[in-house]
């Protein structure tokens, strides 16, 4: 897996193969506790579902997928791509044409408290 098709893994994807759940959705935007701050905010870390970014309103800080994998795993660039790439092996991910890919929200909470 090259390093474009591990950006392209969506971040809703990655967070559920690491079993952290979102806390609410509200159309193309999921919300989760920043978990490695200890949950001091249930709702404080929001992913851009369309665009597959992330961002943590109390930290101030944002980005792709291989930045969330440093934050979360405490780790340089090199160690979260090899983590990224290995999971996605293990999940048998299959990269998808970034136009025709539409991840399933469905499967999350629809409802829109505490937003």
């Amino acid at each position: 897996m090259d390093i474009n098709q591990i950006k392209e893994i969506p971040i809703v994807d990655y967070l559920e193969w690491i079993d952290h759940k979102p806390n609410a959705r509200r159309g193309q935007s999921v919300w989760y506790e920043a978990f490695w701050r200890g949950g001091d905010n249930k709702k404080n870390l929001h992913v851009d579902v369309k665009n597959n970014q992330w961002y943590d309103y109390k930290e101030g800080v944002g980005g792709g997928i291989i930045d969330l994998a440093m934050k979360i795993n405490h780790c340089n660039k090199h160690q979260a791509l090899l983590e990224l790439s290995k999971l996605a092996e293990n999940k048998n991910y299959k990269p998808a044409e970034p136009e025709k890919y539409q991840p399933n929200l469905d499967r999350y909470d629809k409802t829109e408290s505490g937003i």
